[in-house]
């Protein structure tokens, strides 16, 4: 995988075989992916809402690009 986690998360496509193994252990793997690529998209937004008013010069600058470094490997 070489996209971004969002991305990457989205291109999984679960087999038949995949989803019985989830079902077995009584589990909704379906479910599962659904909430991982939810909470990818609400960790993007919140660390989108953190760099909007986090200084981005000075002593602050390696932590903002950090954060940049984080929202576009989730986006």
């Amino acid at each position: 995988m070489s996209g971004t986690a969002l991305t990457d998360l989205s291109a999984i496509t679960l087999t038949a075989t995949a989803r019985a193994a989830g079902s077995a252990k009584c589990v909704d793997i379906v479910g599962l992916m659904t909430l991982a690529k939810s909470h990818a998209t609400e960790l993007t937004l919140l660390l989108k809402a953190v760099q909007a008013v986090h200084p981005s010069t000075g002593g602050d600058s390696a932590n903002y690009a950090s954060l940049t470094s984080i929202i576009n490997e989730l986006d």
